[in-house]
């Protein structure tokens, strides 16, 4: 297939990233499912997820001609989730 270039490694790096998510999300539904653990909620850094989030979509945003900009606040508190599947932080998934 030969070399890809960066917008096409950067877009084929959203893609599993999002399939290991969705991989995740389904397992989690079939463990709530058959079993009857009791979810753990522990603090979630609510700025990491909004700028996980907002790296997943700029490659869309950009072959739509629209720039987006990361202006999510350093400071903010945590807020209650499941942590699990993201590097540093915790998000709800």
């Amino acid at each position: 297939m030969g070399d890809l270039n960066e917008e096409q490694k950067a877009a084929l790096g959203i893609v599993a990233g999002k399939a290991s998510l969705l991989s995740r999300l389904v397992d989690d539904i079939i463990t709530l499912q058959y079993t009857r653990e009791q979810i753990q909620l522990r603090p979630v850094a609510l700025a990491e997820v909004g700028r996980t989030a907002l790296r997943a979509a700029q490659v869309s945003a950009a072959q739509a001609q629209i720039a987006l900009r990361d202006e999510i606040a350093g400071d903010l508190p945590p807020v209650l989730g499941m942590s699990r599947g993201w590097s540093r932080c915790s998000t709800i998934c």
